[in-house]
């Protein structure tokens, strides 16, 4: 898959956005759905690139794990060591260890892997106050979570020549799009948090749904073209609800519980928007995400997302 700077460009906008609905949470309560345009981006691009290696010369899942984690912790964990610095300042050492429930929950929350997994469910937030200014990490989480299941289910498929097949292209689409109903389900009754990767699903499958399409599916520009005004229709009439209250009380971006749907609706119209700007290269919106300014902003979009919480908690 080739370079899309414009991609990167989004990757700014949804930073931006995050930070706004950060510093702002009514008056843009519904930029939360931003980090949902990262998770899109994440799925295609992911996935593009395993498939890309598994049509070359094979994936190396060493290599392929060693890139995330280059990419991914020197920032995460300085992240981590500059909050628990702030904390350490503002209430000394006996104090937080008092005020923290104990090693071992913490060190789920340092390991990014498991906190929502074997924490109890009292509540969407609760985790998060091991550790205040730490609690946007939940995102990356998700992330590393998907980057080690996700190639092991492409190489598996891979192992079959028919796996390049419009049918069976097919058939994995539909299997993705089962596994998204269910984590759909589950979080509409509330029995994950929504910040777990098996309730989070949505954004990741359609972005992959749309590498497999791009990469396998010999599928044509014009194709693209037409989806991408359609699904920008469904996912807003989708979100349109959600909008609609939040922007008639005020409400707070955490309404989105009410909405078991909203999630979703958001995905599908940043796929419909990310489609539009790869798709019409010659459009003002792709030729703007593609200026240098708004690459560069793409390129610090991880660590201003890391480090836009604790800077404005602390400082």
């Amino acid at each position: 898959m080739q370079y899309i700077p414009a991609l990167d460009g989004l990757r700014g906008v949804a930073a931006c956005g995050v930070v706004l609905f950060h510093l702002s949470p009514t008056t843009f309560f519904w930029m939360w759905s931003f980090v949902d345009l990262f998770f899109v981006i994440s799925g295609f691009v992911v996935s593009g690139i395993i498939l890309n290696s598994l049509d070359d010369k094979g994936l190396s899942l060493r290599n392929f794990w060693l890139r995330r984690v280059l990419r991914i912790w020197p920032v995460y964990y300085l992240t981590l060591f500059f909050v628990v610095c702030c904390v350490l300042l503002q209430q000394g050492s006996d104090q937080f260890l008092q005020d923290q429930s104990g090693h071992a929950r913490l060190a789920s929350v340092f390991l990014q892997f498991t906190p929502y997994y074997f924490l109890e469910n009292t509540g969407p937030w609760q985790p998060y106050y091991f550790l205040p200014g730490f609690f946007h990490s939940w995102s990356l989480a998700i992330e590393e979570q998907f980057y080690v299941v996700w190639p092991l289910f492409l190489m598996f498929f891979s192992k079959w020549k028919s796996c390049n097949s419009k049918r069976a292209l097919i058939a994995i689409a539909v299997v993705l799009l089962c596994v998204m109903a269910f984590s759909v389900h589950a979080r509409s009754n509330l029995q994950w948090h929504p910040y777990m990767l098996l309730s989070r699903l949505d954004g990741l499958v359609l972005g992959s749904i749309f590498a497999l399409l791009y990469c396998r599916g010999n599928l044509s520009t014009q194709v693209f073209r037409h989806c991408a005004p359609m699904l920008l229709v469904i996912g807003g009439i989708g979100a349109t609800p959600y909008m609609v209250n939040g922007l008639s009380v005020g409400g707070s971006a955490h309404d989105f519980l009410a909405y078991p749907g909203v999630i979703t609706s958001f995905s599908v119209l940043y796929l419909g928007l990310i489609m539009a700007v790869i798709f019409n290269p010659e459009s003002a919106l792709s030729r703007l995400l593609a200026s240098k300014h708004f690459v560069y902003l793409g390129a610090i979009s991880y660590a201003v997302y890391m480090f836009h919480v604790p800077l404005l908690k602390f400082l």
